[in-house]
């Protein structure tokens, strides 16, 4: 074991490290549509803040017409983490498993990374929620920036490793659920 030089983490494995979120992923500011285009039942569906729980609400989602071919760079694919950047539940994420064609509204966020489910786990501890707190804009309500969390630090972990760790949580994640 040694020291990962911050306190919350504590100890690590010898062949561990820590890197900073932006180092290990990419992050997608959302689209800034105009609300006056957003229809109930035509157009491209929107995940909006309200939209993110345990996972992506695609069925009941409010849809907007416009120019698609603007909105390419903020199409959700599978695998992307999804996080509110403001509001009252700033900072809540989720994978998204299976998406259908869909597009960040803004103050939504796309974390896209190779090792999305360490990257998810990470964001599910309270140490996550301090660090927004930390972080927060300063407003009546809460707002993160995307540089900010960037700048959350996460374990680096060899592959074989992050595999076993996630299948783990994954299958207790899941008994917990049931």
């Amino acid at each position: 074991m040694k020291d990962s030089g911050i306190p919350w983490i504590g100890e690590i494995p010898e062949n561990w490290g820590v890197k900073r979120l932006k180092q290990e992923s990419i992050f997608i500011n959302g689209f800034a549509f105009d609300s006056e285009d957003f229809k109930i039942d035509e157009g491209v569906r929107v995940i909006r803040i309200g939209d993110i729980g345990l996972k992506a609400d695609f069925e009941n989602c409010v849809r907007a017409i416009t120019n698609s071919s603007l909105l390419k760079p903020y199409r959700i694919e599978d695998g992307d983490i999804l996080i509110a950047m403001s509001g009252a539940t700033t900072g809540k994420c989720c994978i998204v498993d299976k998406s259908e064609e869909a597009y960040i509204n803004q103050r939504v966020g796309i974390i896209r990374s190779d090792i999305r489910k360490i990257i998810y786990y990470s964001l599910q501890t309270p140490y996550f929620m301090e660090f927004v707190n930390l972080n927060n804009a300063g407003s009546a309500q809460p707002n993160i920036s995307s540089k900010a969390i960037g700048e959350f630090p996460i374990l680096s972990i060899p592959t074989t490793e992050q595999q076993r760790i996630s299948e783990f949580l994954d299958r207790k994640c899941a008994e917990v659920d049931e």
